[in-house]
C-alpha cells in the first residue's frame, strides 16, 4: 500500500461533516446505491470484520471522529466476538483495515481506492471485498451526518443563528430524531456485560440497517435526481 496520503475528490465530504448542498447532495447519490450491499455485509462478513471496518473509518482520522459513531461501534466491538481467537484487538495488516483506512484517506473515491479495492477483492473476494467498501461508505454517512447534527446544534444553542444556514435546519431536523435514539441506544450498550452470539450481533446490524434506511432513501433519490442519475 502506498505511504502517500490521496487527495480526497473535492464533491466528497471531507470535514467528517457537511458546509455545501453539493458535498451532502453528491454523498448521498453515493449513499443510496450502497444501501443494498450495505445490508448484505451482515450476512457475508464475520460481526468481528464489520466492526474492524466501522472502527478503523471512524479512527483513521481524529478530526472527523463523530460521537454517536464513536459510542455504537466502540460498544459493539466490544460485544462482538472475534472468531479466530481471543485477542480483540485490530491487526494494521487485515486486508479489511488495510482498504479501510485507505477509503477513510481519500474520502471514498479516487484512483488510490479504486487500487485497494482490487487488492482487497484478490485476498477476501470480490462479493466480500464489496460488502467493506459499503460499511465504509456507511461509516462516512454516520461521521458526517453526526458531525453536521452537532454543528447545528452548537451554532443554535450559542445563539449564532445567522450563521445557520438552510442545510443546517435539514440536517438537524431530518436526521436529528435518528441520532438522538443512537445515543440512547449507545447508553443501553454500555450496560450489556460480556459477547454477543454471533447470531445476534448479525441480527443488531439487520435492525440499525432498516431506520438507517428509512432516512437515507429519499434524501438519496432526491439527490440522485439534482444530479441526474449520476452517482
Amino acid at each position: 500500500m502506498s505511504t502517500a496520503i490521496p487527495v480526497p475528490a473535492p464533491e466528497a465530504s471531507t470535514e467528517g461533516s457537511w458546509t455545501s448542498w453539493k458535498a451532502f447532495t453528491s454523498d448521498h447519490t453515493r449513499f443510496l446505491t450502497m444501501l443494498p450491499g450495505y445490508l448484505g455485509a451482515y450476512v457475508l462478513l464475520t460481526p468481528f470484520q464489520t466492526e474492524c471496518v466501522m472502527m478503523t473509518v471512524n479512527t483513521t482520522r481524529p478530526k472527523k471522529t463523530c460521537p454517536y459513531c464513536s459510542g455504537l461501534h466502540v460498544e459493539l466491538f466490544r460485544l462482538c466476538h472475534n472468531p479466530v481467537g481471543d485477542d480483540q484487538g485490530i491487526s494494521p495488516t487485515d486486508p479489511v483495515v488495510v482498504y479501510a483506512r485507505a477509503f477513510c484517506l481519500a474520502g471514498g473515491r479516487g484512483t488510490e481506492v479504486t487500487k485497494e479495492l482490487a487488492k482487497l477483492a484478490d485476498a477476501i473476494g470480490p462479493s466480500k471485498a464489496s460488502c467493506v467498501n459499503r460499511l465504509c461508505w456507511a461509516l462516512l454517512w454516520g461521521q458526517s451526518t453526526g458531525n453536521s447534527i452537532n454543528n447545528a446544534r452548537d451554532k443554535i444553542l450559542s445563539l449564532k443563528l445567522t450563521s445557520v444556514s438552510l442545510l443546517d435546519l435539514v440536517i438537524l431536523v431530518w436526521y436529528g430524531p435518528l441520532f438522538i435514539a443512537i445515543g440512547i441506544l449507545n447508553a443501553v450498550l454500555k450496560r450489556i456485560p460480556g459477547h454477543f452470539p454471533t447470531l445476534v450481533s448479525i441480527l443488531l446490524g439487520v435492525v440499525f440497517w432498516i431506520p438507517q434506511t428509512v432516512f437515507i432513501a429519499p434524501l438519496g433519490l432526491l439527490s440522485l435526481i439534482r444530479h441526474f442519475g449520476v452517482v
